[in-house]
């Protein structure tokens, strides 16, 4: 009895006037969605360079490689630009027909206030820099940026304090001083063999000064990083590899 009730009939024409209301409004937006994307796709892709390669495994590789945004490095008159493969189905490709998801970062730019001097960080875009940042050390804050222990005892000692900084550091951003070096972490090789350099590949941990020079890698793989500040000039790591840790020191 209720199909032919008048009040019944009203709200079953209301819903389905709200219900197509709905459908409406879902399929602009979606449809907007797709549009700006593609449109912005377009104007990307002008900004995109191909570049044929070699792998160091001796297999070709074709990325699409383009520039990211510029990144001021504080307290200096550096910038970094980095130079990203694109993962949109034409991005960083390997050999077996594998590619990136996302952008990722190939190669770092090292540019000057006068943009005059540019210094590549690498002379190929093999690797994928999985981090950059920008190490500064307190300023007025730091315990430790005394002369550096020469002693095993002050040594243990200095890596006991550095693990009890793990949970509480004493500096904010305000007390900071400049960029004194940037901490790398990257892949440089596909060490499981599946085609891609993603997560599950070793990581390599490097140090670079502000202007690009000094590049350091260190020894050993496995390894995970605890704790890193700069104290008195100095980098110290406090680092686990397996079931070891230990406290290391590296001089800017």
């Amino acid at each position: 009895m209720s199909e032919n009730n008048p009040f019944f009939l009203w709200i079953f024409r209301v819903a389905g006037v709200l219900v197509l209301g709905l459908l409406l409004v879902l399929a602009y937006f979606l449809i907007t969605g797709w549009w700006q994307m593609s449109e912005f796709r377009e104007r990307r892709r002008g900004d995109i360079v191909k570049v044929e390669q070699t792998a160091p495994d001796g297999r070709s590789e074709r990325l699409a490689l383009q520039f990211g945004d510029v990144e001021a490095l504080p307290g200096t008159d550096r910038m970094l630009l980095p130079v990203e493969s694109q993962g949109d189905g034409d991005g960083a490709k390997f050999s077996s027909g594998s590619s990136y998801e996302q952008p990722q970062t190939r190669n770092l730019i090292f540019l000057d206030a006068s943009f005059a001097q540019p210094h590549w960080l690498y002379p190929n875009n093999e690797q994928v820099i999985v981090s950059h940042d920008p190490m500064r050390a307190c300023v007025g804050k730091d315990p430790a940026a005394s002369a550096a222990p020469e002693a095993e005892a002050e040594v243990a000692a200095e890596a006991a304090a550095a693990a009890v900084a793990i949970a509480d550091s004493p500096c904010n951003e305000g007390s900071r001083g400049p960029t004194q070096a940037v901490y790398l972490t990257l892949r440089r090789s596909d060490s499981n063999g599946d085609g891609e350099l993603d997560d599950k590949d070793v990581a390599t941990i490097a140090f670079v000064r502000p202007d690009g020079s000094g590049y350091t890698e260190l020894a050993g793989a496995g390894m995970r990083v605890l704790d890193r500040r700069i104290r008195g000039g100095v980098i110290g790591l406090l680092v686990q590899t397996g079931s070891r840790v230990s406290y290391r020191r590296y001089a800017i």
